[in-house]
């Protein structure tokens, strides 16, 4: 549970650091774990998509 709390504060706070490359990478990597996919590709396109 821990992990998935740093891997998904990781993947919001990437936009810091690596806006579209991290949550993508996680996202691909996270299949086995639903929860982390899950916010990985939610903070993927959150960071494509900027908001209007």
């Amino acid at each position: 549970m821990t992990q998935n709390r740093v891997i998904n504060a990781l993947s919001y706070l990437s936009i810091l650091f690596l806006p579209v490359l991290f949550p993508l990478i996680v996202w691909l990597l996270t299949s086995t774990n639903p929860e982390a996919h899950r916010v990985a590709g939610r903070a993927f396109w959150l960071h494509l998509l900027p908001q209007f």
